[in-house]
């Protein structure tokens, strides 16, 4: 089931390339031995957060690389563009139906907690049901060469005790 992305990939490419550019300064300030003093990354974070959160796109990781491009030095490098690049790219895959990143991790996180989780067509799986046990069926064996080898579903055993012992008999059971 796929949905109309909330940022276009052209718009999004574009404003990649335009944190890229201010990136691409700041790394030519770094060769020289220079630091912007922030001032790169006041051209960039309040744009791309105000478009995030007008879209109504969760900015967590571009919001994440702002706040380590403010480290000095560290700044330099191209952390923002790969924050702006993460966000877009999980909106886009949000789209397209194939889950992003966080949708997963949410996923797991249910399923570790016994709920259901659901994939991204929508319907209901359980990502915490029991293995099962594989057993080599032989079938056909009678046609020659053909190698006819399944493997049968079984369940897993269950010990169950014999209805007509109470609990006072328990300890005088013998196994």
């Amino acid at each position: 089931m796929e949905r109309k992305p909330k940022i276009d990939k052209t718009i999004g490419w574009i404003l990649i390339f335009y944190v890229g550019f201010c990136d691409l300064i700041g790394i030519f300030l770094l060769v020289f031995g220079l630091d912007d003093l922030g001032i790169l990354d006041m051209m960039t974070s309040p744009i791309t957060q105000v478009y995030f959160r007008v879209k109504g796109v969760r900015g967590d990781y571009d919001l994440f690389a702002s706040g380590i491009e403010l480290i000095p030095w560290v700044g330099g490098l191209p952390i923002k563009t790969v924050g702006v690049y993460i966000t877009l790219r999980g909106e886009w895959r949000d789209a397209e139906g194939k889950g992003g990143l966080l949708t997963k991790a949410r996923n797991i996180s249910r399923a570790k907690n016994g709920q259901m989780a659901t994939n991204p067509n929508k319907q209901p799986i359980n990502i915490a049901r029991k293995k099962t046990q594989t057993k080599p069926d032989i079938a056909n064996k009678n046609e020659p060469g053909r190698n006819t080898a399944r493997v049968r579903q079984t369940s897993p055993k269950v010990l169950q005790f014999p209805s007509n012992v109470s609990y006072k008999d328990s300890d005088k059971m013998v196994a």
